[in-house]
């Protein structure tokens, strides 16, 4: 069967690239030629150039650092590492889409048998090039294609969606053929919002073995992380960067990042070899190497499952905390998120705490066999 995945656009979001590579090999294990639907946004059109300056202005006013337009040279210099990953691990792929009427033409050319939506925040608007699309609005209504939802995620437990966005995509997620949803919550969401009945299951990263990403790092030989405790924190400040010294200091290890210097808002004074990701590979190796893990990333929590290491999750309710509560409670490691007041000496604590591994991994086995179980039937093919 040929498959397109349709996902988030791969950048630099480490969980966002291995969960499409977990995906596609999963899917290529069955037997499927699966491939990796491009959609991206298109970010340099002379509209969006000048919305960026008139905000630009307003910041100027209010009195808050203005971002500096990145031309696509810079945004490629930047993305170098993971893009390699891309190139060299998540094949096949279409050329990039950047409209609706491209993702017609590559149906059209293609005439895949099936369209997985998955997995990451495919459903949550703020974060979808155009969300209708992740609901195969460009797939016509009788095409004799199944739709399959994998593991999509809503990112919240709140709908987000507006009046006239929900009725559109309402209506396209009544011709699924099968739904399965990433967090507990989404499962609500659906039966609410969309009128569908949805199960849920795990994130693909999850249905890989710890063994494979392993391979990944030891077949380019990766080099040693230069610490022990893996500080994976995407949204840094002072705050967070005080707390990470002091619980190392209290545990007596050392501290290492898998991030570029500089993160977030780009500004003049920001030199560009500072803004450079290290690739995923050299992320995974972060996993590999720590005795501790402090992390406010729904993944940085998934992989510090997968390998097995004691971590902490700080709450991170801009990016989506109901997708921490339902990981985490699946596997009975609520004990494991950190609200915002908590200090160093509460984390360390938390990180000395041990974790019964052998029952999380057996837990982990069981809903990685419904969700293979789910992804096969849904696709109406036994693995081979």
């Amino acid at each position: 069967m040929k498959i397109g995945i349709l996902t988030q656009p791969l950048h630099t979001n480490y969980g966002g690239i291995l969960q499409c590579w977990a995906l596609q090999h999963v899917l290529q294990e069955m037997g499927h030629e699966a491939w990796v639907v491009q959609r991206i946004r298109s970010s340099h059109t002379f509209g969006q150039y000048l919305i960026w300056q008139l905000k630009n202005v307003v910041r100027f006013v209010i009195g808050r650092p203005r971002p500096r337009w990145m031309t696509r040279k810079e945004k490629a210099e930047i993305r170098k590492h993971t893009q390699a990953f891309v190139d060299r691990y998540i094949r096949p792929r279409t050329s990039l889409i950047y409209s609706t009427r491209g993702l017609r033409a590559d149906y059209a050319s293609q005439r895949y048998d099936a369209y997985v939506v998955g997995s990451d925040q495919v459903w949550r608007p703020i974060y979808s090039p155009c969300q209708p699309n992740y609901f195969l609005d460009f797939v016509p209504a009788g095409a004799p294609v199944k739709r399959v939802a994998y593991a999509a995620s809503f990112g919240t437990d709140a709908w987000e969606y507006p009046e006239k966005l929900a009725r559109q995509c309402r209506a396209l997620a009544s011709r699924f053929d099968a739904v399965s949803v990433r967090e507990s919550g989404g499962v609500r969401l659906c039966r609410e919002h969309l009128g569908v009945e949805a199960v849920q299951v795990l994130d693909p990263t999850l249905l890989q073995d710890r063994g494979r990403y392993e391979s990944l790092v030891q077949g380019e030989d990766v080099p040693r992380s230069e610490g022990n405790f893996f500080c994976y924190v995407l949204d840094r400040t002072p705050r967070t960067a005080a707390l990470s010294a002091s619980v190392s200091s209290l545990l007596g290890v050392r501290p290492f990042e898998v991030m570029p210097r500089h993160a977030g808002v780009v500004t003049s004074r920001v030199a560009l070899s500072e803004r450079v990701y290290p690739s995923p590979l050299r992320w995974l190796r972060g996993f590999m190497d720590a005795d501790y893990v402090l992390t406010d990333s729904f993944h940085g929590c998934v992989f510090s499952i997968i390998f097995n290491r004691p971590f902490v999750a700080l709450g991170n309710s801009g990016r989506g905390q109901a997708r921490f509560h339902s990981l985490l409670s699946l596997f009975g490691l609520e004990s494991r998120l950190a609200d915002g007041s908590a200090g160093a000496e509460a984390i360390a604590d938390l990180l000395r705490e041990p974790i019964d591994w052998v029952r999380v991994n057996e837990i982990r086995r069981s809903w990685r066999q419904k969700s293979m179980d789910y992804l096969r039937h849904a696709l109406g093919k036994e693995e081979k």
